[in-house]
């Protein structure tokens, strides 16, 4: 069990704060009191207690897990459940065409490909000058889920066309299909709780100072990789727009500032 440090006025307020931070009840919960708060002649001592759940709470999340993924099988091989994600919600909102350049009868096309193989489909043509929004969603199945380890990803292209078919613009999009979300006091990307192990990182090159190359933030992502750190905190101002690809391609976890 991993105890984690709540803080309050008094006991009874830590404990409550530490309850509904993690999301259970004081049944599911092992509670180690640190530190009575008391009041002192100038000031207080604040109360500190630490909060772990019990391993049968943490089996009932593994169930609750299993309804959230909707998607998961038992492991053959030991008889135990593990979490395997089989499907994939694809949803793409609000893109947007520029008023003054849109004209009626253009075409926008989507397409996902894993790798070279194109999965899906979907394209709108426009009516108006004013239908400058498109939006649409697509569930995959089969999909391979995107972790740090095993950064498994797609590709996103978006063509535009003009009413004659002839190509306007086109971009590309690296993605992965992943599911984060908090349980338990845990952490769970795809169903599995994770330890971030990470560094903050500025835009900043030793040679050439704040001009960022491909090369170097390839080269801060291999030194990542070889002391086997799985996440980055980024500074506090928008990154170079490649360095979030890079991260999606070689597997790095992101926490923006």
């Amino acid at each position: 069990m991993k105890y984690i440090e709540f803080t309050g006025k008094t006991v009874d307020e830590a404990v409550e704060k530490g309850l509904k931070e993690l999301g259970l009840t004081k049944e599911q919960a092992d509670i180690r009191v640190l530190e009575e708060g008391k009041k002192k002649l100038f000031g207080s001592v604040k109360a500190r207690v630490e909060i772990a759940a019990k391993e049968e709470a943490v089996e009932t999340v593994s169930e609750e897990v299993k309804t959230v993924c909707e998607a998961c099988t038992e492991d053959a091989t030991d008889g135990e459940r593990t979490v395997v994600f089989l499907e994939g919600l694809f949803s793409l909102l609000n893109i947007t065409a520029c008023t003054e350049l849109v004209s009626e009868g253009e075409k926008i096309e989507i397409k996902v490909l894993d790798k070279d193989k194109c999965l899906w489909k979907d394209e709108k043509e426009i009516d108006s000058v004013h239908d400058t929004l498109f939006h649409t969603k697509h569930l995959f199945t089969d999909i391979r889920p995107w972790n740090a380890e095993t950064p498994n990803t797609y590709t996103l292209i978006v063509n535009t066309f003009d009413q004659q078919g002839k190509p306007l613009e086109s971009f590309t999009h690296l993605f992965g299909f992943r599911s984060v979300e908090m349980r338990n006091g845990m952490q769970l990307i795809n169903g599995k709780a994770i330890l971030f192990k990470g560094v903050n990182r500025h835009e900043h090159d030793p040679y050439t100072g704040r001009t960022i190359t491909i090369t170097s933030m390839l080269k801060d992502i291999e030194l990542m990789k070889l002391f086997n750190l799985n996440s980055v905190r980024n500074c506090h101002y928008p990154n170079n727009y490649a360095w979030y690809e890079l991260c999606t391609e070689y597997g790095l976890y992101l926490i923006e500032c």
